[in-house]
């Protein structure tokens, strides 16, 4: 049990963290899914954009 909490606890980390990068880097997937969820630019500004 601890192997899989382990493992998943790492996994969504690092999905999150790469998430996070693209956002700091202003990849257009973010930007797609700003849009697919018709969620504003300017929220994201403070983050990196």
């Amino acid at each position: 049990m601890f192997a899989a909490h382990l493992t998943v606890t790492l996994a969504t980390s690092a999905l999150v963290g790469l998430g996070a990068i693209g956002n700091f880097m202003g990849h257009p997937f973010v930007k797609a899914q700003a849009d697919a969820n018709r969620v504003p630019y300017s929220w994201n500004l403070p983050l990196g954009w």
